[in-house]
């Protein structure tokens, strides 16, 4: 192994080890925030019901915007080290 080749994987650890503290700050951040929608939004209304069908899709689309770009983002960063690996 090069001095090169060397500095290179040292500097993708690196990158790694600050994408997982990224990435555990941002999913700590959304689950307070969903949390705290979410108290919000099973509060009984007036309807005796704590939400409408309509908000219930709402909900479910958030959460699938939610995965989804949380899955980007591991497949970007995975992406951009193994780059970094192979240069």
């Amino acid at each position: 192994m090069t001095p090169t080749d060397r500095e290179l994987l040292v500097e993708s650890l690196k990158l790694e080890f600050e994408w997982q503290k990224h990435l555990t700050t941002l999913i700590s951040g959304i689950v307070v925030a969903l949390v705290t929608v979410l108290q919000a939004f099973f509060a009984v209304g007036e309807n005796g019901r704590p939400y409408s069908s309509q908000e219930a899709w709402l909900l479910a689309i958030c959460f699938l915007l939610l995965v989804s770009g949380l899955l980007a983002s591991i497949i970007s960063m995975n992406l951009a080290i193994s780059f970094v690996r192979k240069v």
